[in-house]
């Protein structure tokens, strides 16, 4: 069992992808800001994904992905986009913060569960 950071202010959109992390089979935790994710990382041990929203209230998905991707022991943890934002500077600004994949909301889910395949298996 694998383990996934959601971090997504969206109540219905946190609800459907922990639902689909879930069905899985993995441990998933939410979270609405970047700030409880740092605190959750803080605390929790093994973090297998992040799922990240990038128009966050307070910190932004990019300000916090740049705060994750500065601490070595964190560079490592996978980080899929999932977010309403089309506009290329966005997804330029991830990828070079070391972000793979993205997902434009609404997300199709046999893609998201592809996804979730590829970095969990």
């Amino acid at each position: 069992m694998k383990h996934v950071l959601v971090v997504e202010d969206h109540e219905v959109q946190a609800s459907l992808l922990r639902f689909s992390i879930n069905a899985q089979g993995h441990e998933v935790m939410t979270v609405e800001s970047a700030e409880d994710a740092l605190k959750v990382l803080q605390e929790e041990t093994h973090i297998d994904l992040i799922t990240l929203d990038i128009n966050l209230t307070g910190m932004s998905g990019t300000q916090f992905l740049a705060r994750l991707r500065a601490e070595p022991r964190y560079k490592e943890i996978p980080v899929i986009i999932i977010t309403a934002l089309r506009q290329e500077h966005y997804l330029n600004e991830t990828k070079a913060l070391g972000v793979k994949d993205h997902l434009v909301k609404p997300i199709v889910f046999a893609e998201f569960t592809e996804l979730l395949t590829k970095y969990l298996t």
